[in-house]
């Protein structure tokens, strides 16, 4: 009788365990293989790129912003895609300003809610003349 206890007991721990561990497995989510970023609006003399990262096994957005117009740009505020917000004074020309993304920071972690990112740079020129842009882009997985 205490043999059919015990095995019973071993067997019903044995099925407790594989059902907990298929249901850690069913809620990781699947990455893509690669992200495809499409750039759908441009700003006039700035290049700004997004650049998909695996980092701990989770897509992460790197961003470089470079001025490509001939003088410095005095004063620039950047509004990000995850509403954080970086100023910069005295921007030169053809210099990147460069933001890296994090696994542990869910607004920089691609997801299919945060697939559409919107980049809004205000800035001045040598003349005090402000100029207030917004470039966008679209985030797909390609499998």
């Amino acid at each position: 009788m205490k043999k059919r206890y015990f095995l019973a007991l071993i067997l019903t721990f044995c099925i407790f365990m594989s059902a907990c561990s298929s249901m850690n497995a069913s809620n990781e989510t699947e990455q893509p293989k690669t992200l495809d970023v499409k750039q759908t609006k441009l700003i006039k003399n700035w290049d700004i790129k997004v650049i998909p990262r695996l980092d701990h096994k989770k897509w992460v957005y790197d961003t470089s912003i470079t001025y490509l117009g001939e003088k410095n740009v005095l004063h620039l505020t950047v509004s990000n895609y995850d509403k954080t917000r970086l100023g910069y004074e005295n921007v030169k020309p053809q210099t990147p300003l460069k933001t890296f993304g994090s696994y542990d920071y869910e607004g920089s972690v691609y997801s299919k809610k945060n697939s559409h990112l919107s980049f809004t740079l205000k800035w001045s020129e040598g003349n005090n003349r402000v100029f207030n842009k917004v470039a966008e882009f679209n985030v797909k997985p390609k499998n």
